[in-house]
Parts: C-alpha cells; sequence; structure tokens
C-alpha cells in the first residue's frame, strides 16, 4: 500500500469518526436536574386584601390570585395557589375543607378539599360597566354573597357553585356586605356613602337614609342587628335604633378624623376597624340604650401601612394589605408583623 493511498484512507475514516460525533451531538440533549429552590411563602412585595378562619385554618388571598393557607393562627404559612390568576380581593370559608374566594375580573374561585384544589366558577353574571368582585360573606344560613363592581350583588345557595344577580347591574361599585337576624337581614355598602338594606334574606332591597355622601368600603353586623360602617375620610357610622348616625371615635378624632378606613369586623359587641397608615382600633359598644364607647389603638408596627381586612382568630387579630399582622385584643401591642 503506497503512503498516498494510507493517507487517503486515514483522511476518510478520520472525516466518518468527526461525522458520527456530529450527528450524535445534533440528537442528544443532556438533562440536567438542579435540586429544586425553595421559595418562602411570603416576599416583601406580596400584597394581600382578604382573610378569613375556621376551624383553625385560615387563608389570605392578594395580587396575581395567591392564597396563603395556615394551621397555626398565621404563625406560618403555606402557598396553596401561586401567582399568574387575576388578584383575589376576599375569601371566605364554610368550614375546614369549603372555601370560596373572588376577585378581579368576577372571578369566582372555590376549593372542596381546604385549598389544595381550586376551580373557577362557570357563568358567573357579569356588568356592562366594570366587573370587580370586592368582598364575599357567608350568612347565619350558609348563604354566600358577593358584592362589587357594576352594581353586583350575587348569592349562591350551593356552597359557591351557582350565582344569580339579587338586583339590576348599575354603575355603581358596592364595597362591603353584612348580615344579622339569621341571615333574614342583610346591608351593603358603597360608593358615595349609598346603603341598601333588605329584610326577607336578600329577595328585595330598599335604600337606606345614609348620614354620608363619601364613599363606604366595609360594614359589619352583629346578631343584634347593630352595626358599623366606614369608609373614606375618616367617615365612621353606627347603626343605632335603627338608623345610619355618625360616630365619632372618642378621644381620637384628630389622629383619624382624614384616616381613609377599610376594613370592620366584629365579636361579641366588640368592633375593630383598620386603614391606611397602620391604623387598628378595637372598638367596644354598649348595648343600644345604655353607656358610652370605648376606644382603644392597637399597635402595628408601621405607619407606613395599609390594611384591607381583619379577621378574628383564637386570642388574636389577623390583619392584612402590604403585610399579615398579627395583634391581641385588649392589649397595645404587635405580637408579629409577617
Amino acid at each position: 500500500m503506497t503512503s498516498r493511498t494510507q493517507r487517503l484512507i486515514e483522511l476518510c475514516v478520520s472525516l466518518g469518526l468527526t461525522s458520527g460525533l456530529l450527528a450524535v451531538a445534533a440528537f442528544y440533549q443532556p438533562k440536567v436536574s438542579p435540586p429544586p429552590i425553595s421559595q418562602p411563602a411570603q416576599v416583601p412585595t406580596d400584597r394581600y386584601y382578604g382573610i378569613t378562619a375556621v376551624q383553625g385554618n385560615t387563608w389570605v388571598v392578594g395580587d396575581g390570585g395567591k392564597v396563603l393557607h395556615s394551621i397555626d393562627g398565621g404563625d406560618n404559612w403555606t402557598v396553596q395557589r401561586g401567582y399568574g390568576h387575576p388578584d383575589l380581593q376576599a375569601v371566605a370559608a364554610w368550614d375546614a375543607k369549603q372555601i370560596i374566594a373572588v376577585g378581579n375580573d368576577n372571578q369566582i374561585i372555590r376549593s372542596e378539599d381546604g385549598g389544595l384544589n381550586w376551580s373557577s366558577v362557570r357563568e358567573v353574571p357579569k356588568s356592562q360597566w366594570n366587573n370587580k368582585l370586592l368582598q364575599v360573606h357567608l350568612d347565619a344560613s350558609g348563604t354566600a354573597w358577593a358584592v362589587g363592581a357594576g352594581g353586583a350583588i350575587l348569592r349562591s345557595a350551593d356552597v359557591g357553585k351557582h350565582w344569580e344577580a339579587m338586583v339590576e347591574m348599575e354603575d355603581i361599585t358596592w364595597h362591603g356586605v353584612s348580615s344579622c337576624d339569621h341571615g333574614r337581614q342583610l346591608m351593603v355598602v358603597g360608593e358615595f356613602g349609598q346603603i341598601l338594606s333588605s329584610i326577607d334574606a336578600g329577595t328585595t332591597w330598599v335604600t337606606m337614609p345614609s348620614a354620608t355622601d363619601i364613599t363606604l368600603t366595609s360594614i359589619g353586623l352583629d346578631n343584634a342587628c347593630q352595626g358599623l360602617a366606614v369608609g373614606l375620610q375618616g367617615t365612621v357610622l353606627r347603626l343605632f335604633n335603627g338608623r345610619w348616625q355618625p360616630f365619632e371615635l372618642p378621644g381620637m378624632q384628630d389622629a383619624t378624623a382624614s384616616l381613609h378606613w377599610f376594613a370592620v369586623a366584629t365579636a361579641d359587641n366588640r368592633w375593630w376597624i383598620t386603614g391606611e397608615h397602620g391604623a387598628l382600633i378595637q372598638i367596644d359598644l354598649p348595648e343600644p340604650t345604655t353607656g358610652l364607647a370605648q376606644t382603644q389603638r392597637l399597635e402595628t408596627g408601621s405607619s407606613a401601612a395599609w390594611f384591607t381586612d381583619i379577621q378574628a382568630a383564637g386570642d388574636k387579630l389577623l390583619v392584612v394589605g402590604d403585610a399579615i399582622v398579627s395583634a391581641i385584643p385588649d392589649t397595645s401591642s404587635l405580637i408579629s408583623r409577617r
């Protein structure tokens, strides 16, 4: 074999090996399996709008449709639903399994397994104006109520599976809803100080005289149909003998006169209201015919914070907004800011 022939053979072998390696490289994709990165349940940019607690479980909802869950009164949280959805504005639960949440674009989601899995409710009534559900409330009969933009007052009698509009849609936003008298009496509050009332479980509604034309953001009624409603520019109203009247916070008029209030909650003749600048006020209302109200400002740890919902959970309060805060009723001390 001549040297020239040998060189040709070596060249062909070399080209064959190179072509084979190129072919393998074209079809072979190495697999990389990096270890999972642990993400905290909460991040500083989170914004929360609604909270509920029942049977030792607490749920919080907010930006991006995120849902957090706690089984220890808010000391620790896990993510049950991540970002990537329309914002959720409010949440309610019948028990440890059945949960409902409402939010932007009139979305309603529900869970039947404690929040492990969520499904969207179809055919939710919508208006020709804006569509955004801002509050959800369960009355004593278990009926669910959702209110929001576009004049939405929606009702569900089957654990949130189906919803019907109880009033004609209109260009107004209802911000809050509450009930008393075992669910027979309901009230909603909204823009321009407007208040609607029903005494037949939501079948018919009438406008109640209001003591303000400033937007009301939340309402809380107790079992005796006493109530507080709060709103923008320091507005607080009290339902007294069936009439809404302006209510001044004793000793706090100057400090709270211009604050926007966003939420009110009640339990055992006690109310809590919260809003901007980290304000959280406890109000002890006497019986309608006796005594004066007593108020106390509870410390929340930040004058820059804003809060949009309150939930009594065991022996403490949980308040949500630009953070999740725990506070103890009857004391002016903060437990934790999370």
